[in-house]
């Protein structure tokens, strides 16, 4: 079997050239066409005087042309690096700097912002609509293989975390990374073949979206692509093209399921779905095993780990729901266990292994895990330690079984009167409240506690009296965890993925303060 990508694409074209390797609205790409477009790109960059090792920006929604282009540069030994599209001029500046881009590729619908952040750099760019008809009519019969050697050590491509403590951080993906990833997740997953139809909506410029398209190439089977997700989006897709795998963030899972009319949908033809990103809750992931009656997994991971590091298993999900009141109850609300050749641990402070149902800092490490960040030895020093540990910021426990449970993340931690709070702790809590619909937890000034808790919740249906909510905390939370201060809002910022964007909630309390906490 193929050791790099590049050699992987090669070998599907080979071996079954007439299979369709992926479509995107009314476009369809076996193999074979797949391999002679990204050919000629590939030809073009050279032509350009891109070289192996070169890297190169793109910036698009999810369509074919992003794909094409990521991996003619793969093909080409150029490294891609896939730009997020809701960048402002500032965050697209720092990524262009950053991560060194000889050139920018990109959608005319973001010409302003390319223009805006490009205005320093002055790296040359290019209009993906314009020079894509361009290349296929002046390369067209450029379609032969480039003789470029790749080892599986090289970098294969280059993503960008999502920023929510600072500015994206650099994560060079290697072809070593990525095939362990692929193997080990393929073995895990269930129904994933090559007569699968994988339905891709995440963005390319994420772990999610890239990779589990890759995935799709990996085991020969059809990627169907959404230039983005929606409810509607998703369920018509799975309907018209007999979609058999996909993957959600949790948000997207209970976006679908309290869709009015999801139901009527025929999700017949699907065999698993695979969810994460975020937490998600018993009555969301009960209620998408029903709607969709399909096996689930769910992964945790970060784009640090080339993606999933542990898997809630297919079977555990059964389990559950053949037997809820079993112990299953409570290994639902896991993130499972490592993939195999995976290590994971719980670190204390002070650098011990945390016992059972200890919580501390979950480190991991394995071949997925990446070498560091780019351009970034401090943080490097402080997140990849000398014993090829990755200290992911997470705080969890494992109990008795190695089931991995997750608390919150370590740069939310409150402090209020010395002591340790987690806000998702409080969260947790504040979620049994009958009328509120969403919540978030923040540390705020106090001059006597050094920080004291901010609730900001979201009800269900009209209003909410701060008394009532102060009240109800009384009964259910310890005094050290009662928030002082109350604020209701129609909706919580929150990432694509629904991840909880905390510093934007917590940052107005903070203005004119010397320091973020006390």
């Amino acid at each position: 079997m193929a050791e790099t990508f590049k050699s992987l694409i090669e070998y599907r074209a080979g071996a079954h050239p007439l299979r369709t390797a992926y479509m995107f609205e009314d476009k369809v790409f076996s193999y074979k066409e797949f391999n002679n477009d990204i050919n000629r790109v590939a030809h073009y960059f050279t032509d350009l005087g891109l070289k192996k090792g070169d890297r190169i920006g793109i910036l698009d929604l999810n369509n074919d042309l992003i794909i094409q282009f990521f991996h003619a540069a793969i093909n080409a030994g150029i490294i891609p690096v896939p730009l997020n599209y809701e960048y402002n001029s500032d965050e697209l500046a720092h990524v262009i700097k950053d991560s060194t881009v000889k050139h920018v590729f990109y959608s005319e619908y973001f010409e302003k912002v390319v223009k805006d952040a490009n205005r320093e750099f002055n790296v040359p760019s290019h209009v993906l609509e314009t020079l894509y008809p361009k290349i296929q009519k002046e390369y067209k019969d450029k379609t032969e293989n480039l003789n470029v050697e790749v080892n599986t050590k090289d970098c294969l491509f280059h993503l960008y975390t999502s920023g929510t403590t600072g500015y994206p951080k650099g994560v060079p993906i290697s072809n070593a990374n990525l095939f362990f990833e692929l193997n080990k997740v393929v073995n895990e997953t269930p129904c994933l073949g090559s007569s699968s139809v994988n339905l891709v909506e995440a963005k390319l410029h994420s772990m999610p979206g890239i990779g589990f398209f890759i995935l799709g190439l990996y085991v020969g089977c059809t990627n169907v692509l959404l230039e983005m997700f929606s409810p509607k989006g998703f369920c018509e897709a799975v309907q018209e093209y007999k979609v058999t795998n996909g993957h959600l963030a949790p948000v997207m899972m209970q976006s679908i399921v309290e869709m009015k009319g999801s139901e009527v949908y025929d999700f017949s033809s699907l065999q698993h779905i695979q969810y994460g990103g975020s937490p998600s809750t018993l009555n969301v992931i009960a209620k998408a095993i029903e709607l969709f009656e399909c096996y689930m997994t769910q992964g945790y991971g970060l784009t640090e780990t080339t993606g999933i590091s542990t898997l809630l298993r297919f079977d555990d999900h059964v389990n559950y729901m053949n037997d809820k009141d079993s112990k299953y109850q409570d290994i639902i609300k896991s993130v499972g266990r490592p993939l195999h050749d995976v290590e994971l641990v719980i670190m204390k402070a002070d650098g011990s292994i945390a016992g059972t149902n200890e919580s501390g800092e979950v480190c991991l490490r394995g071949p997925n895990v990446i070498d560091g960040y780019w351009n970034l030895e401090e943080r490097n020093e402080k997140m990849f330690d000398d014993q090829g540990w990755f200290h992911s910021g997470d705080v969890g426990f494992l109990d008795s079984e190695g089931y991995l449970f997750l608390v919150d993340r370590i740069n939310d931690m409150i402090v209020s009167r010395g002591i340790n709070i987690f806000p998702a702790e409080v969260e947790k809590e504040l979620l049994k409240h009958p009328r509120i619909k969403d919540v978030a937890v923040v540390g705020i000034p106090h001059d006597l506690y050094g920080e004291g808790l901010c609730v900001i919740a979201v009800p269900f249906n009209g209003e909410m009296d701060d008394k009532d909510l102060l009240n109800w905390c009384i009964d259910h939370l310890p005094e050290y965890k009662r928030p002082i201060r109350v604020e209701w809002k129609n909706e919580l910022p929150r990432s694509p993925r629904g991840k909880l964007l905390r510093r934007k909630l917590r940052a107005p309390f903070w203005e004119g303060k010397d320091k973020a906490v006390q």
